[in-house]
């Protein structure tokens, strides 16, 4: 790191001025405008005219990938920030077009722009300063919820249509998630600024590690109705009872965890770890049973109660992170 004076200019200006190499690297002239804006740590950060066309373009070619790595690329830049992707390759088969058309449904603001046989132009539509972070967590806490307390639900009643619903419903959860990094991301690569969204990069961090907790609470709900959907379903009333009023139990504290995170209440947050860990009790009690009765469809449902445990407490570890913060 260098220092540099600042010069004062007719009493009313200040100017500094900039690194000669860095002038040069970036292909700056005179009269060129620069991009600039103060973090609320009080650092400015000056960014070169070209600077976010370098970081909102990108091209993925597809002669050397197949289609799951295409997806995967392409969901990849959407959370990087990207905001125009052009997919190009000597030729895009019938199939390819239909999985990257079908990727494109999970990422908020992507549309098709452009279509040929040799390429795919993707252009992002949505202003991010226009996402509520607070307000896409909270949709994550319901959707994630719902499908989780409808999934044991359905696996106790053998309900093979509420099974297949709530694999729908993951990919609500999904593009909620991806928008979510999205933000987070831009933050980190300094295509929006804090100004703009109105969020801190530490708010941002925050709720990034709460939506891939919610994000995986979600997947959960899928496994569990994964096992209705084979037919994988325990017949055991008395165990179904227990598994009932053990997910009632636990699902209470992820309510819990939409008004701490809202909040960011530490006070909250201490007395969910205070009272979660009661449950340990009642998941052990499952597992026993389980032994008891040979009913091993069950196993998946109460690894998947455990799980949930875990990912409220991690919720609630977070929030005293960032409450001390």
């Amino acid at each position: 790191m260098e220092k540099r004076s600042i010069q004062s200019t007719g009493g009313a200006s200040f100017t500094i001025t900039l690194p000669k190499e860095w002038i040069i690297k970036n292909n700056i002239k005179q009269k060129d405008n620069v991009n600039v804006y103060v973090k609320p740590t009080g650092s400015l950060v000056i960014q070169p005219p070209t600077a976010l066309e370098r970081k909102t373009k990108k091209i993925i070619w597809t002669d050397k990938l197949n289609d799951e790595e295409i997806k995967r690329e392409l969901i990849a830049l959407y959370i990087l920030g990207v905001d125009e992707v052009e997919v190009k390759g000597k030729v895009i088969n019938q199939e390819s077009r239909l999985e990257i058309k079908k990727a494109v449904q999970l990422l908020a603001g992507f549309e098709i722009i452009e279509e040929s046989s040799k390429n795919i132009i993707l252009k992002n539509l949505f202003n991010l300063e226009k996402f509520s972070v607070h307000e896409g967590i909270e949709k994550m806490f319901i959707m994630a919820f719902s499908m989780f307390d409808d999934a044991v639900k359905a696996f106790i009643a053998n309900d093979k249509a509420v099974a297949v619903d709530i694999k729908e419903r993951d990919f609500e959860v999904d593009k909620f998630f991806f928008l979510v990094l999205r933000q987070y991301h831009s933050l980190i690569n300094e295509i929006v600024s804090e100004e703009d969204l109105g969020l801190d990069l530490k708010d941002a961090h925050y709720f990034e590690n709460v939506a891939r907790q919610l994000e995986r609470i979600a997947d959960h709900a899928v496994k569990i109705s994964q096992q209705v959907i084979w037919g994988k379903v325990n017949k055991n009333k008395d165990l179904n009872s227990l598994i009932q009023k053990t997910s009632k139990k636990i699902l209470f504290f992820l309510k819990e965890a939409m008004k701490f995170t809202k909040k960011i209440d530490k006070e909250r947050s201490h007395n969910t770890l205070n009272k979660i860990k009661n449950t340990n009790k009642d998941t052990k009690l499952l597992l026993e049973k389980i032994i008891q009765t040979n009913c091993t469809e069950a196993v998946t449902v109460v690894d998947s109660l455990i799980r949930l445990r875990r990912y409220i407490s991690n919720m609630a570890e977070l929030t005293i992170d960032r409450a001390l913060d």
